[in-house]
Formats: C-alpha cells, sequence, structure tokens
C-alpha cells in the first residue's frame, strides 16, 4: 500500500472490507472478502488536485475518515494540506511535503460504489472545517508552523 502518514480504516462493504489508509496523491486502498485477503488496488481512489493557490482548497488530499450505513455510499473526511509555493520566507517554488510552510483544511468527499472512487463537490462546496482566519506565511523567524486542522479522526451517525 505504500507509505502513509495517517491511520487506516476500514469498511464493510457488499461482498467483503475496504481497508484504505490515504495517502497523497492517489488514495489507494486494500479490497478483499476478509482481513487475511486483502489486495492492493493500484486505482486512485481520490486524486489530489494539487492546486497552488491557498484559496482553492484543491491542495495535497489524505482521506482519513469514512462513514457508510449500508457499504455502498461511503462518507469521508479529507485532510487537505497547502504546501505554500508563494512563502518568500521558506523553498519557494516547492509545494510537496517537505516545504516548512503550509496551511490544512478539512474537506469531505463520497463513494456511491462501496469505495472503489471517491469524489468531492467543487470547492469551496468540500469545505468541512477552515482557518477562521487568512493565512498569512509571513514570519519574522522564518517560516511560521503550520496552521489548521489535521487528522480528522472519525465520522458518526447523529439524529438523522
Amino acid at each position: 500500500m505504500g507509505r502513509s502518514d495517517v491511520y487506516a480504516h476500514a469498511v464493510s462493504v457488499p461482498g467483503g472490507v475496504v481497508l484504505a489508509s490515504g495517502n497523497a496523491p492517489d488514495n489507494c486502498v486494500l479490497f478483499g472478502p476478509d482481513f487475511d485477503s486483502l489486495e492492493h488496488s493500484c486505482a486512485p481512489l481520490l486524486q489530489s488536485g494539487g492546486a497552488w493557490e491557498i484559496e482553492a482548497f484543491d491542495h495535497q488530499e489524505w482521506i482519513t475518515s469514512r462513514y457508510s450505513e449500508e457499504g455502498v455510499t461511503i462518507h469521508a473526511l479529507v485532510h487537505c494540506e497547502c504546501h505554500d509555493p508563494c512563502a518568500g520566507n521558506c523553498c519557494p517554488g516547492v509545494t510537496d511535503p517537505s516545504k516548512p510552510c503550509w496551511c490544512n483544511d478539512v474537506a469531505c468527499a463520497v463513494s456511491r460504489e462501496g469505495g472503489r472512487s471517491f469524489s468531492r463537490p467543487e470547492s469551496p462546496l468540500n469545505l468541512v472545517a477552515i482557518l477562521p482566519f487568512p493565512w498569512r506565511p509571513e514570519s519574522p523567524r522564518g517560516a511560521p508552523p503550520a496552521q489548521g486542522d489535521f487528522e480528522p479522526s472519525s465520522v458518526v451517525f447523529h439524529d438523522g
């Protein structure tokens, strides 16, 4: 499945189990009839947008949390990192996770085919949580600390 820096979540689906651990930019997954028979699928579940603009809310994305009642429609929270390529005080032009200036948000996505692929509403309709203030990478001491919401943990059903 490759290296992932978020934890795996299993969801029961018709005919078995899907075990996904988000790994940007493709968010691949394991499928199988049970945990002893999981096989890696190389098909991307959710392709990260990789947009450079902070306001696009479509950057490096990790599917982190999933919820389903019947195993066909699966709702997910998505950890989104924007590694600001315009911040002059830390690695201008770099947009990968090695970039020290970054801002996180949480988005949503849905699968209507048992976790075989996910789609998300157009930005900003995909947003669940963002910084309550504008991203400002300027800092008198070099790179600012990472800001925003990190690692959404769970999706739960509550009162319909």
